[in-house]
């Protein structure tokens, strides 16, 4: 089949680079309260050569501990380039015991007490296994949410169980795998969502059970590994991204279901290169189980530049597409203009380009924004309140403010998001912006 082929073109290449590997990790996962603290050193350091890039998101670990390693034995010798609190110092020990792995002194981090000489070596993890050539963390996930909705609702809640499991084999190859079982009770307007898109946000296949809860399972995972000195980084995974520094993105976001996906990243100097290369699910009526969903793909680059030590600016382009016959192969260039190479084909795709930009202010402000440009029409700008809808358009524009009025750890931020009707919808709605059934952004 053309489609699998594809694919094993795409993975082909991949593994080619196995000979030259150097050391890997896996990745921090989104949402987790790691990157609160990744934030905040940003801002204060000031677009640091590692932390500075925040727009593609999830954060390798390898490379995020050891930065914060570095500053932690700064801040020991008392001579850290950023006044730290006393919860920063707090939070920096949790992610180093966590990820010890990449830290210096693996056995500094060991618990005083641990569970019959196997369970909690470490504040960081349950159960850890650590060689010269392997390493291992498993913990369970746990999660109780529980509200009331004033909407006719009632109770509403999220309980959430499973399991992760990540580490790396010799240095050099990561793994991690995420499982959950879930069931919830949501307010009236996301039941409304789900019964109008027959999607759960965030999820992918879901069971509706009595007193208007869902259940559904959440399988997360991936391999990552590293060539040509540790500049190049790649990853194959079933998960999400996100591609912003706000709390939402106009570029792509993680509210939707995971996707199978590619990710290559380059970084050398003061550039940052990303590319992603994904299969998603088209839109489709849910009827039942035992047949094959349509198909879609979207590919897509983003480029960053520390352009000084307070300006971070990005250029970001996606299309996606359908083919009865799998992936268009035209779309693996990693370094060409996807809009060009979509008007070659007769332009059957749905193309966007867009710019973003990052700047931290006095050590504790970061202003922030993405402008999505999807159709531009010169002569249509001025007809803007009169009812066009020719051009296409979403801006977003944000700040976060860290240790508000000099409270330690008092952190703001403050966000504006504005989207042109018919933004992310294309003439087929196997090339809109969406994953199965919700929106990408």
């Amino acid at each position: 089949m053309l489609q699998s082929k594809h694919w094993r073109l795409l993975m082909g290449s991949m593994f080619l680079c196995f000979g030259n590997l150097i050391a890997q990790s896996d990745y921090i996962p989104l949402g987790h309260k790691q990157y609160q603290l990744i934030d905040r050193l940003d801002i204060k350091l000031r677009n640091d050569s590692v932390l500075g890039f925040t727009t593609m998101k999830m954060y390798e670990r390898r490379s995020v501990t050891q930065r914060v390693a570095y500053i932690d034995s700064l801040d020991k010798l008392g001579i850290a380039p950023i006044p730290l609190s006393t919860i920063d110092r707090h939070n920096i020990q949790r992610l180093l015991a966590s990820n010890r792995e990449w830290t210096s002194n693996y056995n500094a981090y060991n618990s005083r007490k641990n569970l019959w000489g196997t369970f909690f070596k470490s504040h960081g993890n349950m159960f850890e296994v650590h060689t010269n050539d392997f390493h291992l963390a498993v913990n369970p996930v746990l999660g109780i949410q529980m509200g009331n909705a004033n909407d006719g609702t009632g109770s509403t809640f999220v309980n959430t169980r499973g399991i992760s499991v990540r580490g790396n084999i010799a240095g050099k190859l990561g793994f991690y795998t995420y499982l959950t079982d879930n069931q919830e009770r949501q307010p009236l307007y996301v039941r409304q969502f789900v019964q109008k898109f027959t999607a759960v946000p965030g999820a992918a296949f879901y069971k509706s059970q009595e007193n208007n809860t869902v259940d559904y399972f959440d399988a997360r995972g991936g391999i990552t590994f590293s060539a040509v000195n540790n500049k190049l980084n790649m990853m194959f995974a079933y998960d999400k991204l996100h591609l912003g520094n706000g709390i939402r993105s106009l570029f792509l976001s993680d509210f939707g279901a995971p996707y199978l996906f590619f990710k290559l990243k380059t970084r050398v100097w003061r550039f940052d290169y990303e590319n992603v290369f994904t299969e998603m699910t088209a839109t489709f009526r849910k009827t039942g189980t035992d047949r094959l969903l349509p198909k879609k793909y979207m590919t897509a680059h983003h480029i960053s530049f520390n352009v000084a030590k307070w300006l971070n600016i990005g250029l970001y382009e996606n299309v996606v597409f359908g083919r009865a016959n799998g992936f268009e192969l035209q779309y693996l260039n990693p370094v060409i203009f996807y809009r060009a190479i979509e008007g070659n084909l007769g332009s059957p795709d749905k193309a966007t380009v867009g710019i973003d930009f990052k700047s931290n202010i006095n050590k504790n402000v970061q202003l922030y924004g993405q402008l999505v440009i999807n159709e531009f029409v010169f002569d249509a700008i001025k007809k803007y309140r009169e009812g066009s809808w020719l051009n296409k358009h979403a801006a977003q524009l944000g700040f976060k403010y860290i240790d508000v009025a000099g409270i330690s750890n008092l952190d703001l931020q403050v966000e504006y998001n504005w989207i042109r009707p018919f933004t992310y919808t294309h003439r087929d709605s196997i090339t809109s912006f969406t994953h199965y059934n919700q929106p990408l952004a």
